[in-house]
């Protein structure tokens, strides 16, 4: 039997909208000679409603995810000359096969938000797939439009799934504490409790004079790990080097 998918919620298909959205900007940055003059907006559409006969269509099909872009057939010309801000009727087919290549582009940008499409996009014939047409088996159109033209997004929910999960991918998450911990890098010193010294001492300190410390080498030092006290400690020599023993957690308020 086949599972039972449900309609989506505004906030996951807003969060698939703004995806797109920024995957379509970087897109024609790339694409679009005269890109500052372009302004893409992202619109939720109804699929089913559209002819895809009319439509020159890719599709990226894996794992049982579908994802498509199409554009009107009678629109390729005018797209790839309008990509390369280039006459399209005196480009001898060059700008046709400009517009496929930045579409199927596209295709392959937006799929790569959705870890397991990793197959090449296939030129589409024939009818649009039923689980991205059908809203209540959680299939999603959007339009995206600029400059005039209106290119067609479509995807079902096993690629909604991947690109935007309802929950953190298992794989994502860090497998524990200590893996976690070993990506941060933080500043570590150890502050020695050096006593007390008369205040004229230090007004007339200068180089090279030395000023003797209460505290016996193994005395005690306060960890600390960027501006927090995490572990007392006690100061020794490790050869020509000071070194430190840990000798207690911090239980200080600052920890």
């Amino acid at each position: 039997m086949s599972k039972r998918y449900a309609w989506l919620g505004a906030t996951r298909k807003k969060a698939v909208r703004d995806i797109a959205s920024s995957c379509v900007d970087a897109w024609l940055r790339d694409w679009c000679l005269q890109y500052e003059l372009s302004e893409a907006t992202v619109e939720e559409i109804p699929l089913i409603s559209l002819l895809p006969e009319e439509y020159a269509t890719w599709v990226v099909e894996a794992e049982g995810g579908h994802l498509l872009t199409a554009l009107p057939r009678n629109r390729l010309d005018s797209f790839g000359g309008h990509l390369a801000s280039a006459d399209a009727e005196q480009s001898d087919g060059v700008a046709a096969e400009l517009a496929r290549s930045a579409i199927q582009d596209l295709l392959i940008r937006l799929a790569a938000h959705a870890r397991q499409l990793h197959a090449s996009p296939a030129t589409w014939e024939g009818a649009w797939h039923g689980a991205i047409l059908d809203p209540e088996w959680g299939g999603l159109g959007l339009q995206i439009s600029f400059d005039g033209f209106d290119l067609v997004l479509g995807m079902d929910r096993t690629v909604i799934d991947a690109m935007c999960p309802e929950r953190a991918r298992i794989s994502d998450a860090l497998s524990n504490r200590q893996e976690s911990l070993a990506q941060v890098r933080v500043a570590l010193s150890a502050v020695l409790d050096f006593g007390s010294v008369n205040a004229s001492d230090l007004a007339d300190l200068r180089v090279g004079e030395v000023l003797v410390s209460e505290r016996a080498v193994g005395g005690s030092v306060a960890l600390r790990a960027g501006d927090r006290h995490v572990f007392n400690a006690n100061l020794v020599r490790a050869g020509s080097q000071f070194a430190i023993v840990a000798a207690a957690p911090s239980k200080g308020e600052n920890r």
